[in-house]
């Protein structure tokens, strides 16, 4: 799929390319998950997507195993 860059300022930005998700979860999640955040991370810029960016490749990498590859 190809994207088209809405934002002309992250189009010209140098360095590794990124994207966004904005989703939807339950209330008592997001704060278990903010919460968890905090422990490991602390209140550091950046924490709540490194947090989101490591669960997303657990759960890719669980995934995978629990299918057998």
């Amino acid at each position: 799929m190809i994207y088209k860059c809405v934002d002309t300022r992250a189009c010209r930005r140098k360095g590794p390319r990124v994207g966004r998700l904005d989703v939807i979860i339950p209330d008592d999640l997001e704060k278990q998950f903010r919460m968890k955040v905090l422990d490991k991370f602390g209140a550091e810029k950046g924490a709540l997507s490194k947090a989101t960016a490591e669960a997303m490749r657990l759960w890719l990498r669980e995934s995978q195993v629990a299918r057998g590859r």
